[in-house]
């Protein structure tokens, strides 16, 4: 099987299954069983209709009947990352590189010194 993100992207989940499926980290697999951890901070997405849509994609995916175990647990010391933390740490990155982009930019830095302009804050987006 791929990574947990790639495959929370090809079970082809929608809205809140989804949504708790990109907040749990892959755990374990031993025969048809399947363990995920769930973050404590997230514990209010879980509920029996949202796991058994997993529960089912995941069958779907892997071509057997599947049991999901759903483990609220905090993230062991150096744990696998939830699909949502990754999605949010490109996010930054993207951010931190539009910054630095338009910090080092000559033009902006033309600007400023001749214009006596600034840069507003939060004002940086990323292209994508």
């Amino acid at each position: 099987l791929p990574e947990w993100s790639a495959l929370v992207e090809e079970l082809g989940l929608t809205g809140m299954a989804r949504a708790l499926a990109m907040q749990c980290s892959w755990q374990a697999q031993e025969g048809d069983a399947v363990t995920l951890r769930l973050d404590p901070a997230h514990a209010s997405l879980r509920n029996q209709q949202l796991e058994q849509r997993i529960q089912q994609a995941l069958a779907r995916r892997m071509g057997r009947s599947v049991t999901l175990r759903l483990r609220v647990a905090a993230a062991d010391e150096g744990g696998d990352a939830t699909p949502a933390a990754r999605v949010e740490q490109a996010r930054q990155q993207r951010q931190q590189a539009a910054e630095e982009a338009i910090r080092s930019d000559p033009a902006v830095t033309e600007m400023q010194q001749r214009f006596d302009a600034e840069v507003l804050p939060n004002s940086i987006q990323p292209a994508d």
